[in-house]
């Protein structure tokens, strides 16, 4: 008989106890940025609010990339600077630190647009009581051309 193992391991599957799954049944509405829950409501959903400048923490792992990016930096290569920049946004979108890396590389490039762009980015990031980094973010948004 070839099925026994197969039945015993489908019994088994059956008498794992169900797992309670949180019910996600919003989704966001695009022109206002918060969640719409759908006719009748969802109980029991979280929804996360906005993200407040200078409220979030970066991460570890983006903040050790973040250090190897400024090394990068100050070595003058600009390629590995922008890879490990772009990777730590992967991690953490909200790190003002690695957009200023984006920028001040940009603009070590030559790119002056695309500089301003990340350095707009990172000032949405930055809480308003780092005065020294939002300093450095902004004179590289108003030295961008228009």
């Amino acid at each position: 008989m070839k099925y026994p193992v197969f039945f015993v391991c489908l019994l088994a599957g059956c008498s794992v106890n169900p797992v309670a799954v949180e019910n996600i049944t919003t989704r966001p509405d695009v022109a206002t940025g918060t969640n719409v829950e759908p006719a009748g409501g969802a109980q029991g959903v979280r929804h996360p609010g906005p993200v407040e400048p200078g409220t979030n923490k970066p991460s570890a792992a983006s903040d050790l990339i973040a250090r190897e990016a400024e090394q990068q930096f100050k070595l003058g290569h600009w390629s590995q600077t922008v890879q490990l920049a772009e990777r730590g946004l992967r991690i953490d979108r909200h790190n003002a630190h690695l957009y200023l890396l984006l920028a001040k590389t940009y603009a070590e490039l030559g790119n002056g647009e695309r500089s301003a762009q990340f350095a707009r980015q990172g000032l949405s990031y930055t809480d308003v009581r780092n005065k020294p980094l939002r300093a450095e973010l902004e004179s590289l948004v108003s030295t961008a051309p228009r």
